[in-house]
């Protein structure tokens, strides 16, 4: 943490000189949450708020943070808010699906990821995140089907080898 302690003291002495610019606010965020010191981001993200409330990267980061919190209501409604902003979004889209799945919301999450796909058929965490759900409905050739898409998109995921494996 010592890191990230040092590069806080750099960014707040930018921010002396720009208070108000997004770029640097938004750093000091990310540090936070990588801190989990989740009421600073907080805070650190009023402050954002005030100077622009359409940054859609802070409510990602926000809905990372209360992700990482299990407080997935406020994930939710943080990734909502960042997709009414930012309408075609491909990582925001992808969290709000996952949100979904861990919520067991699994029709909502499918449709969301399916959503993803069919606008941008490369990310490979959707087409994992639709085997997952059908494999939780014991759809096992469908599962299959998805997780080997993932694989052929990104063969570097160990992880992804052991799903299709044991399908």
């Amino acid at each position: 943490h010592k890191q990230e302690m040092k590069a806080l003291g750099t960014i707040d002495e930018a921010l002396a000189k720009s208070p108000s610019s997004l770029p640097l606010m938004y750093k000091k965020a990310q540090v936070y949450a990588q801190l989990k010191m989740y009421q600073e981001l907080d805070e650190m993200s009023l402050k954002i708020a005030e100077v622009s409330n359409t940054f859609t990267p802070i409510k990602v980061l926000r809905s990372n943070a209360s992700f990482a919190q299990s407080n997935l209501a406020e994930a939710l409604s943080e990734i909502s808010a960042a997709l009414q902003i930012e309408k075609r979004n491909v990582i925001m889209e992808r969290n709000n699906a996952f949100i979904l799945l861990q919520r067991q919301e699994l029709e909502k999450a499918l449709s969301a990821f399916q959503s993803t796909i069919a606008y941008y058929h490369l990310n490979f965490e959707t087409h994992m995140g639709c085997g997952i759900i059908y494999y939780i409905k014991k759809d096992f050739d469908k599962s299959l089907e998805f997780f080997q898409t993932a694989l052929e998109l990104n063969p570097q995921e160990s992880y992804l080898w052991l799903y299709a494996g044991a399908l």
